[in-house]
């Protein structure tokens, strides 16, 4: 059985978008802790550990572990946008 949600091939092809549900406006949410904070750039950066469930095999449940780098940019709009400690539990949308 093929997921809607994690269609199979490469995603270069114009066949996998074809099976890809449509979004008009996709949104993210995760769930993650915390696990490292970069060298200073200039911008303020972390990265944030998930997992996701995949599925179920042999009884157990499968997941996905990875990790997103999350980057507040040097300037106005981000300067009172605290960032996180390492170790700290966050929810980002």
């Amino acid at each position: 059985m093929t997921s809607a949600l994690m269609p199979t091939g490469k995603p270069s092809d114009k066949e996998y978008t074809e099976r890809c549900l449509a979004l008009k406006n996709p949104v993210i949410s995760v769930y993650g802790t915390v696990v490292a904070i970069p060298i200073e750039s200039g911008d303020r950066i972390f990265t944030l550990e998930v997992s996701t469930y995949l599925r179920r095999e042999a009884g157990r449940n499968v997941f996905s572990n990875f990790e997103i780098h999350c980057v507040f940019p040097n300037n106005p709009r981000w300067e009172n946008t605290f960032t996180p400690r390492v170790g700290r539990p966050i929810f980002i949308t």
